[in-house]
């Protein structure tokens, strides 16, 4: 059975600024309703943006303050690029184009189902991505 959860905002009546939303939340895994109250709001570059954000979820009470916000900086790319894993490192002898014999068994006897193709590379810094072509199925397995 899906359950629907709806989230709630409500706004200020004079300025029209979220002060308070209620939403679905997960911690440790479980899922729990959020209440998120906004305060301190000061103008960046002409958007409104508060300064203060609480949130209050299962026993927990987690404040944000924001010292400083800017918009369209010079930022060296360098920072958002995740580092490859150890693990991840382990399979990369499995990076290139592969020909797969493909055997099915019927009755304890083989029988050869026509080469496949299989592609692997990386298609995120730590996940490699396998394309598996065998005549009209397609499939595509990750691994992390």
């Amino acid at each position: 059975m899906n359950i629907l959860h709806l989230s709630f905002n409500q706004l200020e009546h004079k300025t029209y600024l979220e002060y308070k939303s209620e939403s679905e939340w997960v911690d440790f895994a479980l899922s729990s309703m959020a209440e998120s109250f906004y305060d301190d709001f000061r103008e960046v570059n002409g958007v409104i943006i508060p300064f203060f954000i609480e949130r209050t979820f299962s026993q927990r009470d987690r404040i944000m303050q924001i010292k400083k916000i800017e918009f369209n900086i010079n930022a060296d790319e360098s920072l958002f690029v995740m580092p490859k894993s150890k693990e991840i490192e382990k399979l990369k002898f499995l990076d290139g184009k592969w020909d797969v014999k493909f055997y099915v068994s019927w009755q304890g006897r083989w029988y050869p189902m026509g080469n496949t193709v299989s592609e692997i590379k990386f298609a995120a810094t730590n996940l490699l991505q396998e394309k598996i072509e065998q005549g009209i199925q397609h499939k595509i397995i990750n691994y992390t």
